[in-house]
């Protein structure tokens, strides 16, 4: 099923934390090392990439976004494996508090205003999803952290994401994995329950390198075809697993993909949606997990 969103869920719960949090992260979150940091309009030119030593990559831009997926042998900046728009790759935050307020925001910093110039105004993806307001990027490779804060949200979102590199050690460092960790930090001395979710399509066959032009004259991507999404749970993690029974394995866009936790708790999932006509697969996946998480 290629035309669907599969998605992974994550619950946790995040107790009331002490009146100092707005000065500093708990003690159990490790600082990072920090080379370089960006932030304003430096956001949207700067992006990290994922992934082990000659295996691909996906990088991290400045405000949080998963862009340039480059994982299957061929180079494709600025391909995000759909038609440019909300149904991208990226990751998501619900919350509620004890008083009942409830909320979803896309997992990513502000839009700036040159990004409005587009026929549908939406030249980046997830225009339409609510963000954060405020975004700054922390660089030391093979760290990177996105900061993300908004005034009108109890918590603040800190994602730290780095690469499988270890000097010395070639074959772990050339694991075809990238890591993203998401800390949610409680601005309030009130309880607040969290879920983080991670949104994705299956893509595989659909490198980039094959497109026609939609009814509307946007490069549409080609070469998906019986792809197929699976819910795998083991000892050590859980995640959607996706391949495809059509795709030639001779192509160099054939392969599997998965997104996966290692969360043990509080774990739902959905391995398709509703077929993405005028957008009706984001908008379904949206109404669902901003209702509850």
């Amino acid at each position: 099923m290629n035309k669907c969103i599969v998605t992974l869920i994550c619950s946790l719960f995040i107790a009331g934390c002490a009146e100092d949090i707005t000065k500093k992260t708990p003690a159990s979150i490790i600082e990072w090392p920090i080379l370089r940091h960006y932030e304003g309009d430096q956001l949207a030119r700067i992006a990290m990439p994922l992934g082990g030593i000659g295996t691909g990559t996906v990088s991290l831009n400045g405000r949080g976004g998963l862009v340039d997926w480059e994982v299957m042998n061929r180079p494709a900046k600025g391909y995000s494996t759909v038609i440019d728009g909300n149904d991208a790759p990226f990751f998501a935050v619900y919350y509620r508090t004890n008083d009942g307020n409830s909320g979803a925001r896309a997992l990513l910093g502000p839009i700036q205003k040159y990004e409005y110039e587009h026929m549908e105004g939406r030249p980046v993806n997830h225009h339409g999803l609510p963000r954060f307001r405020h975004a700054s990027f922390d660089a030391a490779y093979p760290f990177g952290q996105v900061h993300l804060s908004d005034d009108n949200l109890p918590f603040t979102v800190l994602l730290k994401a780095y690469n499988p590199l270890i000097p010395g050690n070639a074959d772990d460092s050339g694991i075809p994995v990238a890591i993203l960790c998401y800390e949610v930090i409680n601005q309030t001395n009130e309880d607040i329950e969290v879920s983080v979710c991670g949104s994705l399509r299956n893509f595989i066959g659909r490198d980039g390198s094959k497109t026609r032009r939609s009814w509307k004259g946007e490069e549409q991507p080609l070469g998906a075809n019986s792809n197929k999404n699976r819910f795998i749970r083991e000892d050590k993690a859980s995640g959607i697993f996706m391949y495809s029974k059509e795709v030639d394995k001779e192509s160099p866009a054939w392969g599997t993909f998965a997104i996966s936790t290692i969360e043990e708790k509080g774990i739902t999932y959905r391995t398709a949606s509703k077929a993405n006509i005028w957008n009706n697969a984001i908008l379904d996946f949206w109404d669902d997990f901003s209702a509850s998480g």
